[in-house]
């Protein structure tokens, strides 16, 4: 707002000190810390003084970004067409147990890092099978702990899935992590 002109007609008035409503509700004076504004992507970046800041009774607010991302996140609306977004990445993005005797286990790591530019809820985990695969929050070298639990941007923990067959066979299954990324998440075991 420090570089516009307000007014019906002329004379426009150029200060925004002096412009009714600019000092109140959701309006900002500073750089929105967009992704790389220059080329022309304008989604903000983490940090960014627009992000949690918009009005969620803002007439019209419609359900989808520009990007067709959820408009609202954690029950918070940003300022600007796009709405910063947390971003689950998994590693490995599939689990091989390899042969494991009926009545043992064996344990593998999965490091869950939050790549967006908000904080990651991760609400819990779905098994396709739960009879023969777990999973334990408590595990790994960085435990993220009982879900629900929060990875801020940039950070990441880890779970350990376990494997503990009860019959021969060849035991595949998915894990699915619930989680507030636009996208679900999918692990092959």
């Amino acid at each position: 707002f420090s570089q516009a002109c307000f007014g019906a007609s002329a004379p426009f008035n150029c200060d925004p000190a002096t412009v009714a409503g600019l000092s109140q509700g959701n309006n900002i004076d500073a750089d929105p810390i967009f992704v790389d504004a220059a080329a022309e992507n304008f989604q903000l970046s983490a940090g960014s003084p627009a992000i949690n800041t918009g009005d969620l009774n803002a007439p019209g607010l419609p359900a989808l970004d520009l990007a067709g991302n959820p408009r609202v996140v954690n029950g918070q609306v940003d300022m600007g067409a796009f709405e910063a977004q947390p971003a689950l990445s998994v590693d490995p993005a599939s689990l091989d147990f390899g042969t494991v005797t009926v009545g043992e286990e064996s344990r593998l790591t999965l490091t869950l890092s939050n790549t967006g530019t908000v904080a990651l809820t991760v609400n819990g985990f779905q098994l396709s099978d739960s009879v023969n695969y777990s999973v334990d929050p408590t595990g790994g070298p960085n435990p993220c702990g009982p879900a629900p639990f929060t990875i801020e941007v940039g950070e990441s923990c880890t779970v350990e899935v376990v494997f503990s067959p009860e019959d021969e066979d060849t035991l595949d299954a998915t894990l699915t992590i619930d989680s507030d990324n636009p996208e679900d998440v999918i692990v092959t075991l």
